[in-house]
């Protein structure tokens, strides 16, 4: 349920693995612009946005994508609270740009 959530941050949750200029593996976090763009194909942050915008585009991906993909039940390797972002690619309903929408 979504009130069984305190807190939820996008960018301590969602990571992109990435080999550094010392070969080392690390992660960094995604931005809320590019998770909107790959799960509902949609352009926010272009110039000036409000704080409104990103509170919406964010509610967007938790009801529509975290709590999908944390139901599945194969979310979090190792136990951990992060996913790297290219783990999933959850089904969303064709409705959900209509009904969500950030603008």
């Amino acid at each position: 349920e979504i009130g069984d959530f305190e807190n939820f941050d996008l960018q301590s949750h969602w990571i992109q693995p990435k080999i550094n200029r010392d070969f080392v593996k690390v992660h960094e976090p995604i931005s809320l612009k590019r998770l909107v763009k790959v799960y509902f194909k949609e352009e926010i942050q272009q110039g000036i946005h409000t704080a409104l915008q990103d509170a919406k585009a964010t509610m967007l991906i938790f009801t529509e994508v975290y709590i999908k993909i944390k139901k599945s039940h194969v979310s979090s390797k190792d136990n951990m609270n992060v996913d790297e972002f290219a783990d999933f690619d959850v089904e969303l309903d064709d409705n959900r740009i209509k009904y969500g929408s950030i603008y």
